[in-house]
């Protein structure tokens, strides 16, 4: 359950909310938000023994919006989280050069030398979302090559990929571990721990800190995009899936915790040595990874090899993001009993993820990197898990679940969950969510490059963020027009699943 999202996301977010003020609400959502709906999509799985889509089939055929929903958001966010992939494979080639090419002799313009590389180099910024005119070639060599490598994780199915996750979830630990003992040792560590571990109360009152929490710890935890449902499916009948949620979304919070020491040690180093405030030594954009970090990095011994390390680790960490995504595609796809051998699906899906994934190695990608990023974490996200929790729990029924669950999968579900799934999750989904939609029709989507953002470009964010409310309508005006909601997998279905 790490990935990317752990090292890259969890800091420019945190940075972004300020510091220790973020980690309050996170916190919060990791315990009544996060491991509830992770034990929910789990638990799915292992009782119907399906992935998104079908598992919705067998509560009932008038479910399946939910998990064509979730397969959507997941292949959406597959396709521009592959992209943090191939801005790390091109980080990493360049740390081979015989000095880093973001790196400066003035320790006071290491951020303005690293931001001109993120922005002439990496990502050729133009001056606007339409404002299109060339490609980033070697970025679209580095996509591809990211591409290449998911593919070759995947196209052997799920017992091929467990395999991959030995090396993809355990060497991101010792890189970690490597930078975190560097960086606790760097003048000025101390005012980057500082920031990170002390809370500004005055911004908890912001519900944007809380809506970035929550959506960060679903995004960690991969709730939402079907994986976990995908995953479950593959667990043995009996898996204690109580402990699984408890246990998974503790070690995924640890490591973004622990990434957070090491990550803002560096920003506290390069703060003092640049002059100024941690709050002011970058832009918390979602770039950030890629500026303030490789000058952190630069500035270490050996930066060379710490820059290396670094973009290594997120390159494994994106790798291991990736194939849970796609992985969900293949599971649905095969579901539809699709007549395709799976190594060709695999292959197909890639490739029309790569192409699809050109549009960001453009001179305006990173504008619509982060516009997706935005809409789909903001809205779509959280109306897909307040869906999922109001058809489980209160259509399907939460005492139905559980007592099915505990009959074919031989395990008891407490009572705790279950209130948290059907009572407190839908509550601060609905406040954050109504929040959040005037906030944003008050104040309008404003990017972190300063750039006019067209009417057209937020009525597409609109209607990218809006679009789980077919499911919404679909799960409760159409069952109760059509009848009782009634269990289409019949209990002699689920045994004979069972068994």
């Amino acid at each position: 359950s790490v990935g990317v999202g752990n090292v890259w996301r969890f800091p420019y977010l945190c940075y972004q909310n300020g510091g220790g003020s973020f980690l309050i609400p996170y916190l919060f959502a990791l315990v009544f938000l996060g491991a509830p709906i992770f034990l929910l999509e789990l638990a799915v799985g292992q009782l119907f023994r399906r992935g998104t889509y079908h598992s919705y089939i067998e509560m009932d055929p008038r479910f399946r919006s939910v998990g064509i929903i979730a397969v959507f958001l997941s292949a959406t966010v597959g396709i521009y989280y592959n992209v943090v992939i191939a801005w790390s494979i091109f980080y990493f080639f360049n740390c081979f050069k015989p000095s880093l090419p973001w790196a400066s002799d003035d320790s006071t313009q290491l951020v303005a030398a690293a931001s001109k590389f993120w922005a002439k180099d990496a990502t050729d910024q133009s001056l606007g979302y339409y404002d299109i005119n060339r490609f980033n070639w070697p970025m679209v060599g580095c996509l591809a090559l990211s591409w290449i490598v998911v593919f070759e994780c995947i196209h052997r199915g799920i017992k091929s990929s467990s395999k991959v996750v030995y090396v993809t979830a355990t060497l991101p630990y010792v890189l970690l571990v490597l930078l975190f003992f560097r960086g606790i040792t760097l003048e000025g560590a101390g005012e980057g721990i500082r920031f990170y571990l002390t809370p500004d109360m005055s911004k908890l009152g912001d519900t944007r800190v809380w809506t970035a929490a929550a959506n960060q710890i679903f995004y960690s935890l991969g709730t939402g995009f079907g994986s976990l449902v995908a995953y479950g499916s593959y667990n043995p009948k009996t898996e204690n899936v109580v402990q699984d949620a408890i246990l998974v979304p503790a070690i995924n919070s640890f490591t973004s915790l622990f990434a957070g020491f090491a990550i803002f040690s560096i920003l506290g180093h390069l703060a003092h040595t640049s002059g100024v405030s941690v709050a002011e030594v970058a832009d918390g954009s979602t770039g950030l990874a890629f500026i303030a970090y490789p000058a952190g990095l630069s500035l270490l011994p050996f930066p060379q090899f710490f820059s290396i390390c670094f973009f290594l680790m997120l390159f494994f960490l994106g790798v291991d993001s990736e194939f849970a995504t796609v992985e969900v595609i293949l599971t649905f796809i095969k579901d539809m009993k699709v007549p395709i051998d799976q190594q060709k699906l695999a292959g197909v899906i890639c490739l029309a993820g790569f192409l699809t994934g050109l549009i960001f190695t453009t001179d305006a990608g990173v504008f619509w990197f982060e516009w997706l990023d935005h809409w789909c974490s903001t809205f779509s996200l959280m109306l897909v898990v307040l869906v999922e929790c109001v058809v489980v729990c209160h259509l399907y029924g939460s005492d139905r679940f559980t007592n099915e669950f505990l009959r074919h999968c031989k395990r008891h579900i407490q009572p705790f969950w279950w209130y948290c799934l059907k009572y407190l999750c839908p509550m601060i989904f609905v406040f954050l969510l109504s929040s959040n939609l005037v906030d944003t029709i008050r104040s309008g989507f404003s990017n972190s490059y300063n750039i006019p953002t067209p009417a057209s470009v937020t009525a597409m964010g609109w209607f990218l963020a809006l679009s789980p409310l077919i499911s919404v309508v679909y799960c409760w005006v159409v069952p109760y027009a059509e009848g009782p909601v009634h269990t289409h997998a019949k209990s002699t279905e689920l045994q004979s699943i069972a068994e």
